[in-house]
């Protein structure tokens, strides 16, 4: 099945686990009444296509609701109940960086070719997210993302 991001284990890209402790930090619960926690699976694609691997992020919209976080994939992701996001209205962030297919010179040390990577999912459902959901219940919960713009390469670092 699916395994839920587990934050002693190391993650490849620096880049994510810098985002992914951003979001640990400003969304965990808070000083606001616990709610209970709730199953969601389903399924992400962009433009038509599953992706490949990425991680998905829910964050409260109030501070009684619970960060989840999960690894997309195959397209898909599964969030048990004991890991899931409270009942209430989530902005949800979708990352998936994946190969150009070139070799780029590693900033930190030229001498080295690393493979390059780009974020293929545009910034409105990530970084700059606009994806609100309202989860009410376990469920499936799919996302089809729209892009019409190509997306600017970056090295395996995110710089």
């Amino acid at each position: 099945m699916f395994q839920i991001v587990n934050f002693k284990t190391s993650l490849q890209k620096p880049s994510i686990a810098f985002s992914l402790l951003s979001l640990v930090a400003v969304g965990c619960g808070g000083s606001g009444e616990s709610k209970s926690r709730v199953a969601l699976e389903g399924e992400i694609k962009l433009n038509g296509k599953s992706l490949p691997t990425g991680l998905v992020s829910f964050l409260p919209t109030d501070d009684k609701g619970q960060t989840a976080i999960a690894q997309i994939e195959n397209g898909k992701y599964n969030i048990d109940r004991s890991n899931g996001p409270a009942i209430g209205t989530y902005k949800v962030l979708i990352n998936s960086r994946q190969p150009t297919g070139r070799k780029v010179r590693d900033i930190d040390n030229p001498a080295i070719f690393i493979s390059e990577e780009r974020e293929v999912v545009p910034a409105q459902y990530n970084n700059s997210s606009t994806l609100t959901i309202e989860i009410k219940a376990d469920g499936k919960q799919d996302f089809e993302l729209k892009s019409s713009v190509k997306q600017v390469a970056v090295n395996k670092r995110g710089r």
